[in-house]
């Protein structure tokens, strides 16, 4: 497969109401997936000193099969890069607050309750709830990204954690669109396709805010798939 095989990103379900679905505990322990010869691990908020962070990247024992299986599907030599997965509460905590400093700082006219509004948006409320966890305290949420075969991250056409408008998932599809797409945008677009396909042929969905996020087996993915959690 080369990039002019990649398919298109289809319409993605926005997701609301997640934080009102409890899930099951499911018993399944967390894998650390520093293990597998097959993802390169970098754990970013550990690497830029986020408080309470830690130097693994665990998911659940079902979550690491399915990213193995993935893997298989990616071009020869190419590999995930995994950036952060099951989330301490603390972390949670520290992420939520960082960006709701900058939010203000933005928007220093917003209240209280917009401003944690606004920061929803893409660092979840922490919850310390086992029944409504924010869905990285679940083991199921995964952010990466692929290398290629010199180790070489892929051009996405933003950095991991950017929360501008860039970030959607779908944002060079609806450019391509509008025929307003260059060279190096392409690229990115092609690069997005690769990874959205080879993450949701193994049963992942995607956060349509985030390219880099997927789930599996929380209240996102039971939001997007109508499945029990």
């Amino acid at each position: 497969m080369n990039n002019k095989d990649y398919l298109y990103i289809p319409e993605i379900k926005r997701i609301e109401g997640w934080k009102d679905i409890k899930i099951e505990m499911s018993g399944e322990k967390l894998v650390p997936l520093s293990q597998s010869s097959s993802f390169i691990v970098e754990p970013m908020y550990y690497i830029n000193g986020i408080l309470g962070a830690i130097n693994e990247c665990y998911v659940r024992e079902s979550i690491a099969h399915m990213l193995e299986q993935a893997s298989l599907k990616l071009p020869i030599g190419y590999k995930f890069i995994i950036w952060d997965t099951w989330r301490p509460v603390e972390v949670q905590q520290s992420l939520f607050n960082d960006y709701k400093k900058v939010l203000s700082s933005k928007h220093p006219n917003t209240n209280e309750e917009e401003l944690i509004t606004l920061t929803q948006k893409y660092v979840a409320l922490p919850s310390t709830n086992v029944l409504q966890p924010s869905p990285h305290l679940t083991g199921g949420s995964v952010d990466l990204s692929i290398v290629d075969e010199k180790g070489k991250l892929l051009n996405m056409g933003t950095d991991f954690d950017d929360l501008s408008n860039k970030a959607s998932t779908r944002y060079y599809e609806i450019r391509g669109n509008d025929n307003k797409i260059n060279s190096f945008e392409k690229e990115c677009l092609h690069n997005r396709r690769l990874l959205y396909h080879t993450l949701t042929s193994v049963g992942f969905t995607n956060y349509h805010e985030e390219w880099w996020h997927y789930d599996f087996g929380n209240q996102l993915w039971g939001k997007v798939t109508n499945n029990k959690c």
